[in-house]
């Protein structure tokens, strides 16, 4: 039974990493911390202005870095509510997921889940 709860909250996990706004808010982040580099490795700007412009990349990272784990979170909210709820139902899913063969299964649920996603949105889009 573990494993049928593990792998329908894998396979909305990856579902909501799919539809959440991951890849712009890391692009986001990335950018933010190639710009800090920059300045960092300018020259012709002053130290004081460094001091100035990189507390604020600073910030902007952390926020970035924030929703990040938030969005992490969110996704990962339904697996954590579907092993909680069965847990006080007497499943051992948190048990289960900690396991060799439980990551094993999210691992290839989620694989298999995302790669047939992705065929099924190509086959979708080229109609």
């Amino acid at each position: 039974m573990s494993w049928i709860v593990a792998t329908v909250g894998v396979v909305i996990f990856v579902e909501l990493l799919v539809r959440l706004p991951l890849p712009a808010v890391s692009a986001a982040l990335a950018r933010t911390a190639s710009k800090a580099l920059a300045v960092l490795r300018a020259d012709k700007i002053s130290d004081h202005w460094k001091e100035k412009v990189l507390l604020k990349y600073a910030l902007l990272i952390a926020r970035h870095s924030l929703v990040l784990f938030l969005l992490l979170l969110l996704a990962a909210a339904p697996l954590l509510c579907l092993a909680t709820l069965f847990g006080a139902l007497g499943v051992p899913v948190f048990g289960y997921l900690y396991s060799l063969p439980g990551l094993l299964v999210c691992t290839v649920a989620g694989v298999v889940y995302a790669t047939g996603r992705s065929r099924v949105v190509k086959r979708a889009a080229a109609r």
